[in-house]
């Protein structure tokens, strides 16, 4: 049975149940073919609007302590699936803040310097405390934090010297399913670290296996964020803030003219600006500081310039192409610019000449008179 279209939001998380309940159960371990016709019935339920059963299908992990008691190795179906929703938190660096990034090439391999012991062997073996390798144990950061910064040190120490330059420390290790305040981290305890992350990691394994209970509703705006820039979705880590010089910088208002020109000259799109290429949240704070109104607040100031940035470079005749939205992304207020194509050719005018740009290739790209004309002609 096929519908020929993208699934809805039920069948989407019936779908992510099957994938977690395949994954926590190391179900294609053998006997595959038959396990195949088995789920590709289920696809079928899934399709026509139905959850699936799985009485036979027999989860290996059934509690936070089946969790702690699982030996961490890169190859096994059970780690690997427990990794993805580390991953899927897009965790933060400790010493930073900044989003790590993963590469897949490197997570495949057990002595990658992206896993990192959160209770470092080292320090562990001198207690002689057991589980020293359980999954509950593994975080998910940047080779250089994990080989220069972090080394065999035990968490109340490394963190100690974290939390003196990133003071948005207990936020990153929230990203890791961790809570530097309940889970013994401070104390050097490893079993209450053990008990308090297994149950943070079991409650997200259930969100996935007991959708229709528990799942939280698709931010639509975290998932277009996620899904990175092409030519339909554009970053920008500020409207004006240099995060280079630290002042005003009249080019990156330009820069915001041209995309959402771009946009418009091609099929619409999403601009985020206070989000960085990296997909890392920037929010709107520099902005605000550079647009200090007595009579209004730092949103409506910048809602206020945008709208004149825009009237200037694209004039007044397209106001009703474009549209403000403020939401959260990673719990900072970001700027949505919601374009709509035009039905005619839309110019920045800049420095007194007119200027034209499409969206190609993930990016705003100019083309001179011959190509405006052809482009043009074929469009409109």
């Amino acid at each position: 049975m096929s519908t020929g279209k993208a699934p809805d939001g039920q069948q989407r998380k019936y779908l992510e149940e099957l994938f977690w309940r395949s994954a926590l159960s190391q179900r294609y371990s053998s006997a595959v073919e038959s396990k195949l016709a088995a789920d590709i019935k289920r696809v079928d339920r899934i399709i026509a609007g139905e959850r699936p059963t799985y009485a036979d299908v027999r989860l290996f992990v059934s509690s936070p302590e089946d969790l702690k008691e699982t030996n961490f190795s890169a190859g096994n179906a059970i780690c690997k699936s427990i990794l993805c929703i580390l991953a899927y938190q897009e965790p933060k660096d400790f010493h930073n803040n900044a989003r790590i990034l993963l590469d897949n090439s490197y997570l495949k391999i057990a002595s990658s310097k992206n896993y990192h012991h959160f209770f470092p062997k080292a320090f562990l073996k001198k207690s002689a405390t057991g589980y020293a390798n359980s999954i509950v144990n593994i975080t998910l950061v940047s080779a250089d934090l994990n080989k220069n910064k972090i080394r065999a040190k035990a968490p109340s120490i490394y963190l100690d010297e974290f939390q003196d330059e990133n003071p948005e420390l207990p936020h990153a290790l929230r990203t890791h399913l961790i809570d530097i305040e309940h889970s013994g981290v401070i104390q050097d305890d490893y079993p209450a670290f053990l008990k308090h992350r297994s149950e943070k990691i079991f409650a997200e394994i259930q969100k996935r296996i007991e959708p229709s209970k528990t799942s939280a509703p698709i931010d639509p705006v975290h998932e277009l964020i996620l899904e990175g820039e092409s030519d339909l979705v554009e970053f920008k880590s500020t409207m004006r803030y240099d995060m280079r010089t630290g002042e005003v910088n009249k080019k990156l208002e330009h820069s915001i003219a041209k995309t959402v020109a771009a946009f418009m000259n091609s099929d619409g799109g999403s601009l985020f600006i206070g989000v960085a290429n990296n997909k890392d949240a920037i929010g709107l704070e520099k902005d605000y500081s550079t647009l200090k109104h007595a009579d209004r607040d730092d949103r409506d100031g910048f809602q206020l310039h945008i709208t004149n940035l825009l009237n200037k470079y694209l004039t007044k005749k397209v106001l009703k192409l474009w549209k403000l939205e403020f939401p959260y992304f990673d719990e900072k207020q970001i700027c949505l610019v919601k374009v709509t194509s035009s039905n005619g050719p839309v110019f920045v005018m800049y420095e007194g000449k007119e200027e034209f740009f499409v969206r190609k290739e993930g990016s705003s790209q100019p083309l001179n008179r011959l190509e405006q004309h052809e482009w043009s002609k074929d469009r409109w």
